[in-house]
């Protein structure tokens, strides 16, 4: 009986030495676990905020689309439609230039 109480005794006191080792390993994967869970917080908000940002500026574009969907289509016939207008009136501008030179004479 003795040597149980021997036994106990030696395995009482060894326990503080055999449990700080474990105190201090669960405490370093405390905290790396909070600073893992806080990375993994941080990237979640900057990936929500970056897929807010994209579908704000889709919505734009799609607002864009649904004004005037044609407005791109109409551009090539204006500028088709203008540039035989603008050369005319560069014309008549030159003739009347030419116009205002003096002339010259024929002898």
């Amino acid at each position: 009986m003795n040597q149980s109480l021997d036994t106990l005794k030696s395995a009482f006191t060894s326990w503080p030495k055999n449990l700080k080792p474990l105190l201090v390993k669960t405490a370093a994967l405390t905290k790396k676990s909070t600073a893992s869970s806080s990375s993994m917080n941080n990237k979640k908000r900057e990936h929500e905020a970056a897929v807010d940002e994209l579908s704000e500026a889709l919505l734009v574009q799609v607002g864009k689309l649904k004004e005037d969907p044609t407005r791109q289509n109409r551009q090539p016939y204006r500028r088709k439609r203008t540039i035989p207008q603008r050369i005319r009136a560069d014309c008549r501008k030159i003739r009347r230039l030419i116009a205002r030179l003096p002339q010259e004479t024929q002898s």
